[in-house]
């Protein structure tokens, strides 16, 4: 059963991610190019990556009803990584964040999924701060 859509265009689909996820989670989770600027190690085991994906964005769902999502390429159904938002309760600020197999690099994603504007560069939520308010209303402060 795949988790809730969150976001669907042309090529991709959003969605939260679900335990059936865990063969893709472990396989960005291992990938050295993907992990190579994450500050945190690589996943040790298809059980170890069903652990960190039960205590990070599963968890986060229930907590904050928000996490990263799976990133699924529609025309193969693929996970191809993640992107979404990740509250630093240690910061107490909201991270956008992605991550994306090697093979899905450099076909512009993070500045789409992250909503930004290709002619200012400015997010294009920035205007309203819709985005800001929403974070605001159901972060832990």
């Amino acid at each position: 059963m795949a988790g809730k859509l969150i976001l669907e265009t042309e090529r991709l689909l959003l969605r939260e991610f679900d335990e059936g996820d865990v063969g893709p989670f472990y396989r960005m989770g291992t990938d050295p190019d993907v992990t190579r600027y994450t500050g945190v190690g690589a996943l040790t085991s298809p059980e170890h990556a069903l652990e960190i994906m039960r205590a990070y964005p599963l968890a986060d769902y229930r907590k904050y009803g928000y996490g990263r999502w799976a990133c699924v390429w529609r025309p193969s159904g693929e996970v191809i990584g993640f992107a979404g938002l990740k509250y630093l309760a240690d910061l107490g600020e909201v991270d956008i964040g992605y991550r994306l197999l090697p093979a899905y690099w450099g076909q512009g994603w993070p500045p789409r999924l992250a909503g930004r504007s290709w002619t200012t560069g400015a997010p294009a939520w920035a205007s309203s701060g819709s985005l800001a308010w929403s974070i605001r209303r159901t972060s832990p402060r």
